[in-house]
């Protein structure tokens, strides 16, 4: 995998010699030299409250992802969510140009086919307006930032948003965010 990547990145390559079109021949003996090469991405539609924002097409992700992802040789993809997958359980946390999760499912689908594992990120405790914008009652001291941990029903809330999207999909880690 890693020297068909190699091998596609020399095929783009400019020509040694100007106008020979040919490539020399060449020996690709390729793999990494960490465990883990990783990157944090956000899904490009996960911003609450910014309707002006253009929509992007979940094919133009996939081809960014095939060309960052996969073609830089990264084994390791932390997806953040928040507010850009629409969840049966809570419809209302989906923003404006949130994704079906169907959609989510197959970009991850996609990168575990390349070999890459995916966590997916969803913001914890701070950072978590994408859950406070429609659950005011979660605001701790009002802070539209912040997830009041005594909060009664907060640890069902996140409990079923959480469960949607590990059953969805069954990553081997999940990353909480908490970077507080």
């Amino acid at each position: 995998r890693w020297a068909r990547a190699s091998l596609r990145q020399l095929e783009g390559a400019e020509p040694l010699v100007s106008g020979h079109t040919r490539r020399p021949s060449a020996t690709i003996e390729d793999w990494p030299s960490l465990p883990v090469r990783a990157v944090t991405l956000s899904l490009p539609n996960s911003r609450w409250g910014y309707p002006n924002d253009p929509p992007v097409d979940p094919t133009f992700f996939a081809e960014f992802l095939r060309d960052m992802v996969v073609e830089l040789k990264l084994n390791f993809v932390v997806l953040m969510l928040d507010q850009g997958i629409k969840l049966e359980g809570h419809p209302e946390i989906a923003g404006p140009a949130a994704w079906p999760k169907e959609t989510v499912l197959k970009l991850v689908q996609d990168l575990r086919a390349e070999g890459i594992e995916v966590a997916p990120l969803l913001n914890s405790l701070g950072h978590a307006d994408w859950i406070n914008a429609s659950h005011p009652e979660l605001r701790e001291d009002g802070d539209l930032q912040t997830i009041c941990t005594s909060h009664p029903v907060m640890k069902q809330v996140v409990g079923e948003i959480y469960g949607e999207v590990l059953r969805l999909l069954q990553p081997r880690y999940f990353h909480i965010g908490m970077d507080e």
